[in-house]
């Protein structure tokens, strides 16, 4: 990222973003696939007869490390 900021001139500055994403309201509607590991929600859609299921996300989640994966 930094080499890419750099050979395309963009100024470069350092902030403490530790916490800057937990807890994060989304402002664009983002639509995913269901994440391998919660099959049993899968499985409870289709036997409700849903078959193309998405799942809209209300809030930014957080990896392991506290990193955004959104």
């Amino acid at each position: 990222m930094l080499a890419k900021c750099s050979a395309e001139g963009m100024e470069i500055e350092q902030c403490d973003v530790d916490t800057a994403f937990r807890y994060g309201k989304l402002k664009e509607e983002i639509y995913m696939e269901l994440p391998e590991g919660l099959r049993e929600l899968l499985e409870l859609a289709e036997a409700q007869g849903e078959d193309d299921v998405v799942y809209m996300l209300l809030q930014i989640l957080t990896g392991h490390c506290g990193a955004p994966v959104v």
